[in-house]
Order: structure tokens, then sequence, then C-alpha cells
């Protein structure tokens, strides 16, 4: 009995245990801080947050508004007219959805840029106009037009801060199928403002100066140039 033991023991191979490996868990949390550490704006917050102090389309609105008011409290003294929508440039573009045909209301923007007495430069302070005209133009288009602020008077305006509202005194606008030519009389502004464009339509509108302003747009932001 010993022997066949003995001998049958020798014959068996003798097993060795295995070891079966665990597959490693991933940390997914941190795979997604990974991934979204990326998302981020100019200023370095998180994409979608509400953080006020992030630039891009989080700017809040009242951030602009405080960027005006601190432009106007860094100029001194009167201002003077420097441009439109940059200084020493009278002329701008400026786009306008416009549906008329007995009674047309007209908004294109109009941009200013006013200096003080020690140079120091605002910069495309921007406006929106609701001018009401009164005619027969059949009407239904996007203008696209170039604006020039044309000064006429001798002696040009001067502010003692950035005006909040211009009055229109009079003006026509006329429509010839694919052409558009306007002008708004400003007497505030010591001139005129011209309109050239395209846009389909016929017929002409007189301005009505007892409806007809121009608006500061004061969630707008603005440029300050310091004088040099």
């Amino acid at each position: 009995k010993r022997m066949l033991v003995g001998s049958l023991s020798r014959n068996i191979p003798s097993q060795r245990p295995v070891h079966v490996r665990t597959p490693t868990r991933i940390n997914q949390s941190a795979v997604v801080r990974s991934r979204s550490s990326y998302a981020t704006t100019a200023s370095g917050a998180p994409v979608g947050t509400n953080d006020p102090t992030a630039v891009g389309r989080f700017t809040s609105k009242d951030t602009e508004i405080n960027d005006l008011e601190t432009v106007a409290k860094r100029l001194q003294g009167p201002l003077s007219i420097a441009g439109t929508a940059a200084e020493n440039r009278n002329i701008y573009f400026a786009w306008d959805p416009n549906v008329g045909f007995l009674r047309d209301v007209l908004n294109p923007s109009f941009f200013l840029t006013l200096k003080d007495t020690q140079g120091n430069v605002a910069q495309r302070v921007r406006y929106e106009a609701k001018v009401l005209s009164w005619g027969f133009k059949p009407e239904i288009n996007i203008r696209i037009q170039g604006a020039y602020l044309q000064q006429t008077s001798p002696e040009k305006p001067i502010f003692s801060q950035i005006p909040s509202r211009f009055e229109v005194d009079g003006g026509w606008d006329i429509q010839c199928y694919f052409f558009n030519i306007g002008w708004w009389d400003i007497s505030q502004l010591g001139g005129r403002l011209w309109f050239f464009g395209i846009g389909g339509g016929i017929g002409a509108t007189k301005i009505d100066p007892t409806e007809s302003s121009i608006l500061l747009n004061r969630f707008e932001e603005i440029g300050f140039k310091a004088a040099r």
C-alpha cells in the first residue's frame, strides 16, 4: 500500500494557486473634472457659472452700466464732438430692420465719440434712434446703411456731460427701389445726420419732430482713451 500511494503521489502534478486580477476601478469623477477644467472663459471662470466678473456672454448688465458711469467720471470739463464710431471719423455703418407704409418708425444706431478739455476720449458712445415719419412708402426690408455726421454750424456744440438724448428737428427718408437716402436735422449736434444704403421699397416719408428722439443706450459698453 505504501509503495502504491507513493508512486501515485509522485505521478500527480502539483496544483499551484491561480491569482485572478480584479479590474481596476476608474475614478469617473476625476475624469469629469479633468475634462471640464478646460471649459473656462477668458477670465478663468468655468463655463456655465454665473460669475459676474467673467467676460464674454456672462458679463452682467450692471458691469456695463458701471463702465459707462466710470468713463463719465474720468472725463474732465466740457465735452466736444471728436467723431462718431471713432475719433476723427464721421462715417459709420448701421443696419435697420424696417417695415413701413404710411407710418414708418426708423431705428438705426447712432455712435458718438467725445473728447474733454484734457484730451481724454470717450469712444463709441452708442445711441438708439426712435424716429417717426409719415408719408407713402411701402417697404419691408433690412436696411444696410452708411451714416455720415455733417456739422454745418460754425460753432461746435459743447456738452457738460455725456448727452443722454438728442431731439430730431426734421428731415426726410426717401426709398427708390434698392437705394435709400435720408437725413435728420439735429441742432443739438450742430448739423445733419445723413444715411445712404440699400433696401427694397419706393416712396418718401417726412420726419415728425414731435415723436423723434435719439436715446443713449446705457447697456452698451463704451471705450475710454486717456490723454497722452
